[in-house]
């Protein structure tokens, strides 16, 4: 695809695309494409459809087509997303929907958008999300937000504003599967690029008043080096899923020959077995005639196999897998002998907690700059204290009711304003809906004891006695 042409396909009237931009398209394009392999191989080990690797040692030939698989790769990604979850948009001050925000998440279906992009995200270290006007006309959002994944959508990454300085999405395909039109997302602009007959490029320029890049990264586990994350599904991880299944394929040939223990046969003529092998090692009754001297041969049965061997090595791959993604050994298949305590428990889960605990801190991040572009799209400008809008997730520490309880207890005590809070309803596990419906019964509640307070309160008019008999 060539974009050197665009650049003079623009009015004087409309915005212009510099050969800076040209340059950042064919970058991310370039991006995209040196990360589709990566991303592919990662969305396969999720999707559980890598085989056996053979080492061409121990395996039969006709046995390497074997389809053993695990969900070993998956359970990393499941096991840490199940632990983030998105509830609304909260900011100092704002104990109603903080500007139009929370409609904006019901009207796009977020929350549940969201965990398909941490999913995403954690599988393949990054997703995003697009922000646009939608077609009210058709019935989407004023504010549309589209989740994109790694495979069709990439960015460039601004240290100093940490944020993108462009975007990049594919947003259609031909008949092979081969992209044929993109989507720019620049500070200024967004550019619709669509690939015609013979590789022309027609773009389509629609300026971008917010001053922001329309898409926002989501991102797992972000450093110095890797500002788009790190997946989940990593090379230990691949490597550890691939030895495991070379164990579970060695485990289940030496199964058959566990149930059926090998025999011998000691003075037998030589082809005495020469035309079915296979019976005799399967038959309970062997016949076995005299040889030329008179002798019967000697029969006698090796030791049987254990399957032990594989197991163990087995549970050495699940706890070096389990150690590798902070995730417990018993999520992996392999339970602990003795029951353990609750606060046992939670101490295993402690790194996995954490992991989800650092997740959300940059998720937070992502959704704080997603609802500052939106409202600035939908309204034209920042309304004050918009800047102080951020993510609220729920606990990702599991605790049982009464635990919770007696915590919430014990700080009301302590500091009794507490309890007028919406907080403490958060604390004791309630979800965003609950909370609502939990505060409309309060002031329902109050409303009755205001009236019937009122009705008490109001003296009986005095009966009018002028012109009566006494």
């Amino acid at each position: 695809m060539m974009l050197h042409a665009v650049s003079s396909i623009a009015t004087p009237a409309t915005p212009r695309l510099g050969e800076s931009e040209i340059g950042a398209i064919e970058k991310m394009r370039n991006q995209l494409e040196a990360k589709r392999y990566r991303n592919m191989s990662r969305q396969l080990y999720y999707d559980q459809k890598v085989l056996l690797k053979d080492l061409r040692i121990s395996v039969p030939p006709q046995l390497r087509s074997m389809e053993s698989v695990l969900g070993w790769p998956a359970k990393t990604v499941d096991v840490l997303a199940d632990r983030i979850h998105f509830e609304r948009f909260v900011a100092p001050g704002k104990t109603e929907d903080p500007f139009g925000l929370d409609e904006m998440v019901n009207a796009n279906d977020f929350r549940k958008a969201f965990d398909e992009a941490v999913t995403s995200a954690l599988t393949h270290s990054c997703a995003f999300i697009t922000v646009s006007h939608g077609q009210t006309t058709a019935g989407e959002p004023e504010i549309l937000w589209q989740v994109k994944s790694a495979h069709t959508a990439t960015g460039l990454w601004d240290p100093r504003r940490r944020a993108l300085s462009a975007g990049l999405a594919v947003t259609g395909y031909d008949l092979e599967g081969t992209p044929n039109q993109y989507v720019a997302y620049f500070m200024d602009k967004v550019v619709i690029l669509s690939i015609g007959a013979g590789g022309r490029v027609i773009p389509e320029i629609i300026p971008n008043p917010t001053g922001r890049v329309l898409m926002e990264p989501v991102v797992a586990g972000a450093d110095l080096r890797r500002p788009f994350g790190r997946s989940r599904i990593s090379r230990a991880v691949m490597s550890l899923t691939d030895s495991a299944i070379r164990t579970i394929v060695r485990s289940e040939i030496g199964a058959e020959f566990f149930a059926s223990p090998q025999r011998y046969v000691l003075g037998a003529e030589p082809d005495a077995f020469a035309n079915s092998k296979w019976s005799a090692l399967i038959s309970r009754v062997l016949e076995v005639s005299r040889d030329e001297e008179g002798q019967i041969p000697e029969v006698g049965q090796f030791s049987q196999l254990s399957m032990q061997p594989h197991t163990d090595q087995l549970r050495q791959w699940a706890a070096l897998l389990a150690a590798e993604s902070q995730i417990p050994l018993d999520e992996l298949g392999f339970p602990s002998d003795n029951p353990s305590s609750d606060s046992a428990i939670q101490s295993q889960r402690d790194p996995l907690r954490l992991a989800a605990d650092r997740m959300i801190r940059g998720f937070t991040s992502s959704l704080h700059r997603l609802a500052y572009t939106s409202v600035i799209l939908r309204d034209g400008r920042a309304q004050d204290g918009l800047e102080r809008v951020t993510g609220w997730f729920a606990p990702t520490l599991h605790v049982s009711d009464a635990a919770a309880a007696d915590a919430v207890l014990k700080q009301v005590t302590v500091m009794p304003w507490l309890a007028e809070s919406p907080v403490i309803l958060e604390k004791l596990g309630y979800s965003q809906s609950a909370i609502e419906r939990l505060l409309a019964d309060k002031r329902r509640a109050q409303g009755v004891s205001a009236l019937a307070q009122l009705r008490t309160s109001t003296p009986s008019p005095v009966p009018d006695t002028e012109g009566t008999d006494m």
